[in-house]
């Protein structure tokens, strides 16, 4: 089974576009989880009838789940509150694991899916080995402050599955977005038990950047390339991207600067945990 995650914030003006995606998809997913973060009861009374209307019995509104006490309080930026990305992934992922899915897909509440992504995924993450899979992204229009958009690997995507190297991962976090990956049931289960013995939580995407703009993502690829049990592709197979509707960026300069010193932290603290304490193969 494969199922499609996708975590919204005030992007409920999009799911119609999303759902008219999936009737087109070559391959469509067996379970749809829709995950709106502390959006307003008029936007999830929208949802419900969105997901209604549509006739698709494998679309679940996840309207249940407790945000930790840690993260009740908005942390605002630019008069928003952040985005917890990651952490509203987790609680769709457990769920999807749950229900019996073997293949994760996470795209965002701001992306339309290409028609061939269900299949490109299920074509190249494999049941027998962790495996992680980065999808291509394209831009509706090129925002000004999302260094991704200037992607210096341009022919990683030409392929229709390659390798992905430690900088274009992690270091210019040119190919690694959570608004377009794929993982497997192994790559769950591996990642979580990395987080659980250095971290001591048992999650995919890591709750230090919960309530910080990015960087859970380029995390996740760190955790990726300490384990050499798992394997980190880039997929190019045709018609398996995203679109994301360019948006103005939430953040100032304080936020972003504090944004990278967290992730080259959490990189150094990490890396002296993984040489120090490895994993047990």
């Amino acid at each position: 089974m494969t199922g499609l995650i996708i975590i919204s914030k005030g992007q409920i003006r999009y799911l119609p576009y999303i759902i008219g995606k999936i009737s087109d998809m070559t391959l469509r997913p067996d379970a749809i989880y829709y995950l709106m973060d502390r959006d307003v009861e008029s936007d999830v009374s929208t949802a419900r009838n969105i997901i209604h209307d549509s006739g698709f019995d494998f679309i679940n509104l996840i309207e249940n789940y407790d945000v930790p006490c840690g993260l009740r309080r908005p942390m605002m930026t630019a008069g928003m509150p952040y985005f917890l990305s990651g952490f509203c992934r987790n609680v769709c992922i457990d769920k999807a694991i749950s229900d019996g899915c073997d293949r994760i897909v996470c795209i965002d509440g701001d992306c339309i899916p290409e028609c061939c992504i269900i299949e490109g995924y299920n074509k190249f993450l494999p049941k027998d080995s962790p495996s992680v899979v980065c999808g291509k992204r394209n831009d509706a229009v090129l925002g000004f402050s999302d260094q991704r958009e200037h992607n210096k690997y341009p022919n990683i995507f030409s392929d229709n599955i390659s390798e992905v190297s430690y900088e274009a991962a992690v270091l210019d976090s040119a190919v690694l977005w959570s608004c377009n990956i794929g993982m497997n049931a192994l790559a769950v289960r591996r990642i979580k038990e990395i987080n659980k013995k250095y971290y001591g939580i048992s999650e995919v995407f890591s709750s230090i950047f919960s309530g910080r703009w990015g960087g859970e993502d380029s995390f996740l690829g760190i955790e990726c390339f300490y384990d050499e049990n798992i394997s980190l592709m880039a997929m190019g197979f045709p018609r398996s991207g995203i679109t994301h509707i360019d948006h103005p960026r939430p953040i100032d300069k304080y936020a972003h600067s504090t944004f990278l010193k967290d992730l080259n932290d959490a990189v150094t603290v990490h890396k002296y945990l993984i040489e120090n304490f490895p994993m047990r193969k």
